[in-house]
C-alpha cells in the first residue's frame, strides 16, 4: 500500500534549493512583461502548490479516516479527471471572456475545496478538495498560457515568457508537497488546508494588476467551429504529434526507473537519486531557458530533444551501474525539460488567434489522456518483452517522429 499511496512524478526535493533564489530569479523577467508575467508566475505557483500539497495530504488523511487503497486511487484520480473533462470547455470560456475573470473563478473554485475541508474533515470533502484544486489547475494552465501567447509581441518574446511560466510548477511541485508534509505533522489536517486555501488568494488578487487583452472575434471567413477542426490547420497535427511522442518519453523514464531499479536490486534512495537526477536537470533546464530561448528556433529544440532522448533510450537498458543510470537521467532531463516553453510558443504560431484558448485545451486534454492510457501499455509490454522492449519501443517512436518536427513550418520563417 505505501508503494501505491506515494507513487509520484518525481521524488520530493527540498525547496530550501529553489525559494531562495526564486526572488531573484523573477526580477530577471524583462520589463517589458514584468507587469503581467510575474502576476501570472505567482497566481500559478499558489494554484498549483495548493494542489500538489492536497495531493500529498489526502492520501493520507483518507486512511486515518479509515479509508482503504481503493478510495486512495480514486481519490488520487479525481486530480487528474478534471484536466480531461474541463480543458475543452476552459479552453474555449478563456477565449470569450478573458483572464481576470477565468482566474478568479479557478482560485475561488479551489479555496472553495480546501475550506470545505477545513470546516469538516471527511472523504467526501477530501473528494470535493481534489476535484476543485484539480480543475482550478486545469483552468488556470490555459488560461495563463493563453494570455502569455497572446500578450507576447513577438515569436521570440514568445518564447521567453513561456520559458518563464515553465518555471511555475518547476517550483510549486517542490513547495507544495515538502511543505505540505511539515504542516501535517505539526499542524494537523485542517490546519494544513487552512494554510493551502490561503495559496488560492495570489490568482484572486494578483490577477487585477494584469491588463485585459482586447477580445478576439473569429473572421467572417474562419467561423467558430468544431474542436478538431483545429488538425486540419497546416502544422498543428504534426506538432501535437511531436508533443505526444516527448511527453510520452517522459511517462516512460516515470514508469521505468522503479521498476528496473527493483530488478537490479538497487534500494529505495537508489532509485530516488536516479528519478532526481531527472527532476533537478529539468529544473535546471528551464532555469536557463529563459535568458537564451529568444536565440532558439521551436523546430531545431524539438529536433534536439527527440534526438538525444532517442539516443539515451537506445541505450540506457546497458547501463552498468547506478552512476550511470543517474548521468543518463540528467542528460534526459536536460533534453525533456526545454519541450514545453518550445511546443506553446510553436502552438501559438500556427493556430488562429481567436481559438488559441481552445488549442490550449485540446493539447491538454490529448496528454492527459495519454499519462493515463501509457502506463497500462507500458506495463504490458514491460512484462510480455522487459524493460528492453519498451526503451527500445520509444527510442523507435522519438527517431520516426522526428521527421514530423523537422516539416514543422511557421510563415516568418520562410524567406
Amino acid at each position: 500500500m505505501p508503494g501505491f499511496i506515494f507513487r509520484v512524478r518525481a521524488p520530493p526535493v527540498s525547496p530550501i534549493l529553489i525559494m531562495p533564489i526564486t526572488p531573484v530569479i523573477l526580477t530577471s523577467v524583462p520589463r517589458s512583461t514584468a507587469h503581467w508575467l510575474i502576476p501570472l508566475v505567482v497566481s500559478y505557483i499558489g494554484l498549483h502548490a495548493c494542489m500538489t500539497g492536497a495531493r500529498l495530504t489526502a492520501p493520507l488523511a483518507t486512511l486515518q479516516l479509515g479509508g482503504n487503497a481503493f478510495e486512495v486511487g480514486l481519490l488520487l484520480a479525481l486530480f487528474s479527471a478534471a484536466a480531461v473533462v474541463l480543458a475543452f470547455p476552459a479552453g474555449r470560456f478563456t477565449d470569450q471572456h478573458g483572464v481576470r475573470l477565468t482566474l478568479r473563478i479557478a482560485g475561488s473554485v479551489s479555496l472553495f475545496g480546501t475550506m470545505c475541508v477545513v470546516v469538516r474533515p471527511s472523504l467526501l470533502t477530501l473528494a470535493v478538495a481534489a476535484l476543485c484544486s484539480g480543475s482550478a489547475v486545469t483552468v488556470g494552465l490555459v488560461c495563463m498560457q493563453r494570455y502569455a501567447g497572446r500578450a507576447s509581441r513577438s515569436s521570440e518574446e514568445r518564447k521567453i515568457s513561456f520559458s518563464w511560466l515553465a518555471l511555475g510548477p518547476a517550483i510549486s511541485g517542490f513547495v507544495g508537497p515538502f511543505s505540505s508534509g511539515i504542516m501535517l505533522d505539526h499542524l494537523g489536517l485542517r490546519g494544513t488546508f487552512a494554510i493551502l486555501s490561503l495559496l488560492n488568494v495570489f490568482p484572486i488578487l494578483l490577477i487585477q494588476k494584469v491588463p485585459e487583452l482586447p477580445s478576439i472575434l473569429p473572421p467572417a471567413e474562419d467561423p467558430q467551429g468544431s474542436t478538431f477542426d483545429l488538425f486540419r490547420v497546416p502544422g498543428v497535427l504534426k506538432l501535437f504529434l511531436v508533443n505526444w511522442l516527448l511527453s510520452m518519453a517522459w511517462d516512460v523514464h516515470t514508469f521505468i526507473v522503479p521498476v528496473m531499479g527493483h530488478d537490479r536490486g538497487m534500494s529505495a534512495s537508489l532509485i530516488g537519486g536516479v528519478a532526481g537526477s531527472f527532476a533537478i536537470a529539468a529544473i535546471c533546464v528551464r532555469l536557463a531557458l529563459p535568458f537564451f530561448a529568444a536565440r532558439l528556433k521551436e523546430r531545431h529544440v524539438l529536433v534536439a530533444a527527440m534526438t538525444v532522448t532517442c539516443v539515451i533510450y537506445a541505450v540506457y537498458p546497458f547501463a552498468p551501474a547506478p552512476w550511470a543510470m543517474m548521468v543518463l537521467s540528467f542528460l534526459l532531463g536536460l533534453a525533456l525539460g526545454c519541450v514545453q516553453p518550445m511546443v506553446m510558443s510553436a502552438l501559438h504560431r500556427l493556430t488562429p488567434e481567436h481559438r488559441h484558448g481552445e488549442a490550449l485545451g485540446l493539447r491538454l486534454t490529448l496528454l492527459n489522456l495519454s499519462s493515463a492510457i501509457m502506463p497500462l501499455l507500458f506495463g504490458g509490454l514491460g512484462a510480455a518483452a522487459g524493460i528492453t522492449a519498451v526503451f527500445w519501443l520509444s527510442a523507435f517512436g522519438l527517431g520516426a517522429g522526428q521527421f514530423a518536427a523537422r516539416n514543422l513550418e511557421f510563415e516568418d520563417d520562410l524567406h
